[in-house]
């Protein structure tokens, strides 16, 4: 699965890091209230910083990227993760040798 993974990402020229790096930014706390039900349970990348990861030319129907403002009672659930500045962008992070 992850070889099928890493050779998707590749395909369309994006860091795979970009499925898990959310998950690296959550800490202890964030794991224990997601535990008893509260708090964050997922995360989100500003347009600037999806292009850090190689997502490119994203065109929004409304030119806008803020859907909190249109599900205010959600925006708690998702915490919007902000790419470290000395994060460096790389195909095939996690490929596995044969």
């Amino acid at each position: 699965m992850r070889k099928q993974e890493t050779t998707f990402y590749s395909d369309i020229g994006v860091d795979n890091l970009l499925a898990i790096y959310g998950q690296t930014k959550f800490n202890l706390m964030d794991y224990v209230l997601n535990f008893f039900g509260k708090g964050a349970v997922g995360y989100d990348y500003s347009l600037a910083d999806l292009q850090k990861f190689g997502l490119a030319n994203i065109i929004l129907l409304d030119n806008e990227w803020d859907w909190r403002k249109y599900r205010p009672q959600r925006a708690s659930l998702v915490r919007r993760i902000k790419v470290d500045h000395d994060y460096e962008f790389e195909l095939n992070r996690f490929e596995i040798e044969h």
